[in-house]
């Protein structure tokens, strides 16, 4: 059998589906449950905390003097996003970036793993998104807006708002029960550089209501749900005092990001590998190839699977 027969038998073999959360510019310290200056809030997260974390992993948790950081220097979204799904930084320097000029891992699961176009799917609120997904348009499946959502103005200028992301996402786990998932919100980092704190927690308060549907959702699904693994995380951290509006490389704050993994319905243990001290975005695309039973590359530049030895064989 050949190597590409080997792996492709590998990753069918695999039972397990992963859905890849991202929110677009939370801050390690909300994303953590803390709250800045006086406002008086409940608790962030609860349902993260209190019900996902503790059957899964935090990454980066500096109670536990531990980091993780994003892979590019800039510390803006699209050089993030085309480094989470690459698996290496790339040269990207900006939001206005061409389309990335390499393989992503989704393309990498319909070329390789033998899945088809429509069971690695995206849905994204910011139109840029698959500028990161896809070096090839069309090798997998993308919905980043209809025209009667984008009508709902002013939204963003180049992002729908993420109620519609969300919406659209579950009907499409419900109705495909795709292999992979990725959902990207993008509320909060707008209302972050609006510098409407409020509303940036309401988004966060939405954030954490939503994970609970989407967890919902895949326990309507019964065994699909079950083998199905959750990865949270953000793109980029934000700056603290005033410059918690924005982000970037004079701002080495909003270098830190954090990230949880689990498969929220499965009873035995997860298959998530304790965090080490130091964890990047770069870790995420070999931790998700090893999911489905696919070999990472191996390299200087390349991050490392987050996976305990025996689980890529689940």
């Amino acid at each position: 059998m050949s190597l590409a027969a080997t792996i492709a038998l590998a990753a069918a073999l695999s039972s397990r589906n992963v859905v890849l959360v991202t929110w677009d510019g939370v801050r390690r310290d909300e994303f953590l449950g803390e709250v800045r200056g006086p406002a008086k809030r409940r608790q962030l997260f609860p349902y993260l905390w209190n019900v996902l974390a503790p059957r899964g992993r935090i990454y980066g948790d500096p109670a536990e003097a531990k980091t993780m950081t994003v892979s590019n220097p800039q510390f803006v979204s699209l050089p993030a996003y085309q480094s989470i799904f690459a698996g290496r930084t790339q040269p990207c320097t900006g939001n206005t970036c061409e389309r990335i000029g390499v393989e992503t891992f989704p393309e990498r699961l319909v070329r390789e793993a033998g899945f088809a176009a429509a069971d690695v799917a995206t849905f994204a609120s910011w139109a840029k998104i698959p500028l990161a997904v896809e070096h090839t348009p069309g090798a997998t499946f993308t919905n980043t807006g209809d025209p009667e959502e984008l009508q709902d103005i002013p939204a963003w200028e180049d992002a729908r708002l993420d109620k519609y992301t969300q919406r659209s996402a579950l009907k499409y786990l419900t109705d495909r029960k795709p292999r992979f998932l990725y959902i990207a919100l993008d509320d909060a980092d707008e209302l972050g550089h609006r510098g409407d704190y409020p509303r940036y927690l309401d988004a966060l308060d939405a954030y954490d209501g939503w994970l609970e549907e989407l967890v919902d959702t895949l326990r309507d699904l019964g065994a699909y749900g079950k083998n199905t693994c959750l990865i949270v995380t953000t793109d980029h951290g934000r700056g603290r005092g005033d410059g918690w509006v924005t982000h970037g490389a004079n701002l080495p704050y909003s270098a830190n990001v954090l990230m949880y993994a689990g498969c929220p319905l499965d009873p035995g243990p997860t298959p998530f590998a304790d965090s080490p001290m130091m964890t990047s975005h770069l870790d995420i695309r070999p931790t998700i190839e090893s999911l489905f039973g696919l070999p990472p590359a191996v390299c200087v530049q390349c991050g490392h699977a987050l996976v305990a030895p025996a689980a890529s064989s689940h």
